[in-house]
Formats: C-alpha cells, sequence, structure tokens
C-alpha cells in the first residue's frame, strides 16, 4: 500500500514538474532559430495614440513622457494620453510640437484596464495604432518607427522587447534575468515555432479598430493582458514579437514589493486558467487554435523559481531516503538529478549571453531567497489585500 501511495506522489510529481521542463526546454531551443521577415512595400507613416495608465508615478513619470517626445517620428503622427491618478500633474512635462492629453479619473476607475477605457471614451476614433506604456518605461526613440514598420506588414498586435532599466541589487538583477527568460522563451521562442508572442502589459501595440472592439469588455482590476491576450488569440489575431522594439522597464528591488507584485501575477494566472482551461481544449479540438490552446498550457505551468525549488528537494530526497524505500519508487534520484540539470540548463540558455557577467553570477547566490519570495507568494494568494501598484523609482536610462 505504501509503494501504491508513493507511486501515486511521484507520477504527480513528474507530470507537474517534468512535463513544463520539456515545454520550456522546446522553446528556450527554437529561441535559438533565426527567423527573416517580409518588408513593407512602401514606408507609411501610420497615426499613432500612446496611452500612459499611471497611478501615484509622480517620480518616473517625467523621463516617460520625455522618452516619448524624443521618438524619432514625425511629431504630428502620435499624440499622448496620460490618465494620471493620485499625482500632480503639473509633474507631466509638456511639448510644443506633440499633443499630450491628461485626464484625471473619478475614484471609480480604478485599475490599469478602467484607465485604458477612459482614455478611449475621452480620445477620437482617428487613430491607426495604440500603444500602451507603463510610467516607469522609457523607450528608445526608434520604438515607435519599428512598431510601424510591423504595422505595415499586416500585424495587428505588437508586442516589443521590455527590458532592465536598473540592476542595483540582487533582486533587480534576478529579476531582470527572469523577464529576459521570458522574453526568450514566451516571446522569442513562440514567435520562431509559429506562434503568438505573450503579452506583457506595457510596450504593447495593437490596431486601434480592434483594440476599441475589444477592450470595453475588460474590466478586471488586475491581470488585464491576460484577458486581452485570451480575447485576441480566441480569435485567432496572431501576436508579433518586435524583437529590436526597446522600452526600459523598472525591475523590483524591494522584497516586500517582488512578493506583492507576483501575488498578483499568480492570483491572475490561477483566475484565467480556471476561466480558460476547457475552453483551451475546445479550441484545439474544434477550431485548431493552436495558440488559444498554447496559452492554456502556459497559465498550468509552475512559476519557474517553485519548479526548481521542487526539483531541488524531490532531488535531495531521493538521496537520502533508505534503500528499502527506493525499491518501491518509479523515478530513481538519478532521473531527478538529470531533470534538474536539465531544467537548470534550460534556463542558463534562456538568459541573452550578452547580460551574462560577475554581477549575475554573484547574484545567483540570492536564487533561494528569489525562491523563498516566490513561494511566499503563491502561497498568499488569497489574501485580500489591494496591492495592484508597484512603486517605482527614478532610476535614470
Amino acid at each position: 500500500m505504501t509503494g501504491i501511495f508513493l507511486n501515486i506522489v511521484e507520477i504527480i510529481l513528474a507530470i507537474t514538474l517534468i512535463i513544463p521542463l520539456f515545454y520550456l526546454l522546446f522553446f528556450t531551443l527554437s529561441g535559438f532559430k533565426q527567423t527573416t521577415h517580409s518588408q513593407p512595400v512602401k514606408l507609411t507613416y501610420h497615426s499613432f495614440l500612446v496611452v500612459v495608465p499611471a497611478y501615484k508615478e509622480d517620480n518616473v513619470i517625467s523621463s516617460c513622457i520625455k522618452a516619448l517626445y524624443s521618438q524619432d517620428y514625425p511629431g504630428e503622427k502620435f499624440d499622448i494620453c496620460t490618465i494620471a491618478r493620485d499625482m500632480d500633474i503639473s509633474s507631466i512635462p509638456s511639448n510644443d510640437s506633440i499633443p499630450l492629453h491628461v485626464f484625471e479619473p473619478e475614484n471609480g476607475a480604478d485599475g490599469k484596464a478602467a484607465a485604458l477605457n477612459l482614455a478611449l471614451e475621452k480620445m477620437p476614433e482617428t487613430y491607426d495604432i495604440v500603444l500602451i506604456v507603463d510610467a516607469d518605461n522609457i523607450l528608445h526613440n526608434d520604438f515607435l518607427k519599428i512598431i510601424n514598420d510591423y504595422y505595415s506588414r499586416g500585424y495587428q498586435c505588437i508586442q516589443g522587447h521590455r527590458t532592465a532599466k536598473n540592476y542595483n541589487n540582487s533582486l533587480a538583477i534576478l529579476d531582470a534575468a527572469s523577464e529576459n527568460i521570458n522574453n526568450h522563451i514566451f516571446r522569442r521562442g513562440h514567435w520562431n515555432a509559429g506562434l503568438s508572442a505573450s503579452l506583457i502589459g506595457s510596450a504593447m501595440a495593437f490596431d486601434y479598430k480592434l483594440f476599441r472592439r475589444i477592450m470595453p469588455s475588460i474590466k478586471t482590476m488586475m491581470g488585464f493582458d491576460k484577458e486581452l491576450e485570451h480575447k485576441l488569440l480566441k480569435k485567432h489575431h496572431k501576436i508579433a514579437w518586435a524583437e529590436h522594439a526597446f522600452a526600459l522597464d523598472e525591475k523590483i528591488h524591494r522584497k516586500k514589493d517582488f512578493v506583492a507584485q507576483r501575488r498578483r501575477w499568480v492570483s491572475a494566472q490561477l483566475y484565467y486558467l480556471n476561466c480558460y482551461i476547457r475552453k483551451g481544449w475546445h479550441a484545439l479540438i474544434h477550431k485548431k487554435n493552436m495558440d488559444f490552446f498554447n496559452k492554456t498550457l502556459h497559465m498550468l505551468i509552475l512559476p519557474r523559481s517553485i519548479i526548481l525549488g521542487l526539483l531541488v528537494v524531490v532531488t535531495i530526497v531521493h538521496l537520502i531516503i533508505p534503500v528499502e524505500i527506493t525499491k518501491h519508487l518509479i523515478f530513481s534520484a538519478y532521473f531527478w538529478a538529470s531533470s534538474l540539470l536539465i531544467f537548470a540548463m534550460t534556463l542558463f540558455l534562456a538568459i541573452p549571453a550578452k547580460t551574462l557577467n560577475i554581477k549575475l553570477i554573484k547574484a545567483l547566490f540570492y536564487v533561494p531567497v528569489g525562491i523563498f519570495l516566490m513561494t511566499k507568494s503563491t502561497v498568499s494568494t488569497s489574501k485580500k489585500k489591494r496591492d495592484y501598484r508597484t512603486p517605482h523609482s527614478d532610476f535614470k536610462s
């Protein structure tokens, strides 16, 4: 009876840990594939509405807006709209040649989805593209031009390349490495494999009419990008990966902010997994919608730090348990140790070579702390605390 129980536990662990390992490994390897995309027939400057939702972002919004003013793109072809809540709007710089529209929402307009919907209500319907930018983002000056290029090639949904703005401590360095891994696996790897890139919440652009049709139905307080992504993929809209459209983004550098942010992410993941898991299988079987089904698989995967921690624990347990117990087990310590090694190598391969330096190596000693914080975030998802915002600092790019 004991042997049967242990076998059931092992099978559950194998499904939970090994299947995600191969999923991540496949898209990590896919990320090394070189792809080429056709160029537009002619250059056309499309009109942009750049929306910057901001909540208590006085420290950072000035740098964000100034970077938008510095875009290498015709000023008459884009407007900026800022939804500024609980802010001193005098901290938002103006520009004589580029229109800036600032709206202060009423108390009922909570969350990024509400801010975006308010922008759609206030602004006209005359634009070609809407670009969503967080107040802590700093776009490279060719960002609009690159997004315009993708749009000219027929892509209606485009995710830009968010990368770290700050590396001020070990937590920030690990958070930056985590986003680099996400970019390689869930954006570059997926895109190279012929699937949609994963949305990330900012530095993302959409056909304006398409966005106006979908966004009003999204009312969520957190994880709006996940709901938006599911609605787009369900309708077979492909999300392109604009790898060279860079946006600097502040990485978490305080433990309490890390726990709060990851708690939001895990809560949103669990919520949308429950909403869409049956629909994902239905879309695959009846509509051959691999993009939508793949997103369901993505949401089944535990956070990578949790997988890493579990693999370490399972491997150690298999190494120290008595021989009379191991004879009842399906998988050996060698199997789990090999799985741990493959998983670690998968994550290592997904980190861009240019970011491998002595600071990152030193930060790896902080990984156990990161695993603990991620575990704390995961087990506290039922908390009702309204931590919908991550505080930002004025890091210079």
